[in-house]
């Protein structure tokens, strides 16, 4: 399981209209990332970290790992 991060792919309009830059998409996914990071459960951040350091698919992920991915995805607005 892994996000890269990088390029215009996740871009969109800003409020005024202008196109979001690389940089103010990857701080938007930062900042994301550390809302969850933080309201996540230590078993979440637990679960997280083990299906990272053991490459798990994310088909094969636990419920509570989908869960905060598909929180992390709502927060970033990607």
């Amino acid at each position: 399981m892994g996000i890269r991060i990088g390029g215009a792919a996740g871009a969109r309009e800003t409020d005024d209209g202008d196109e979001e830059s690389g940089e103010e998409f990857e701080a938007r996914v930062y900042m994301a990332l550390m809302r969850v990071a933080r309201s996540s459960s230590e078993r979440a951040r637990s679960a997280l970290a083990t299906c990272v350091m053991l490459g798990t698919p994310y088909a094969a992920a636990p419920d509570i790992v989908r869960e905060t991915v598909q929180k992390f995805i709502e927060t970033a607005e990607l």
